[in-house]
């Protein structure tokens, strides 16, 4: 059943922006380098420094770290990952410098986390613009095919 909204040209390209903004998640992943075990399924990101101690010439990288899964609900994430060249040992933290290498992988951020407000806003306004067209009352009707 379609509703008499489908005959408002600018709704239904409002509409058209949303849905393909939506699919349009992944345009916004990032390349990055980043340090993880071998064999792991997770990547620290954040580039701090050079390691501790006898691994001082060690590149350093912290939190926040990206994990390695297909499931959307899990982010930030990756899905691709390869080793960097050339293959360079790397420290998670200060002291941890055992078996970690530098990755290439492509992070996947947390969409509606950081677009709520955005979200929260449009969807405020579609109804606020409704409400004042219709007169303060819904009307559905069926388009005519």
């Amino acid at each position: 059943m379609v509703h008499a909204f489908c005959n408002n040209k600018s709704i239904r390209v409002l509409t058209f922006i949303l849905l393909a903004s939506a699919f349009l998640t992944q345009a916004f992943a990032q390349n990055l380098v980043g340090c993880g075990k071998q064999g792991g399924t997770m990547i620290y990101y954040q580039r701090n420094g050079n390691g501790s101690g006898l691994n001082f010439l060690l590149p350093r990288y912290d939190a926040p770290f990206s994990t390695f899964t297909a499931n959307t609900a899990i982010c930030p994430r990756f899905t691709t990952v390869s080793i960097y060249s050339p293959a360079t040992a790397c420290c998670i933290g200060g002291t941890d410098c055992t078996n970690n290498i530098l990755y290439n992988f492509t992070n996947i951020p947390c969409p509606l986390d950081d677009y709520a407000p955005i979200l929260v806003l449009s969807v405020g306004a579609i109804g606020l613009f409704a409400v004042r067209r219709n007169g303060k009352r819904i009307v559905l009707r069926v388009c005519k095919q």
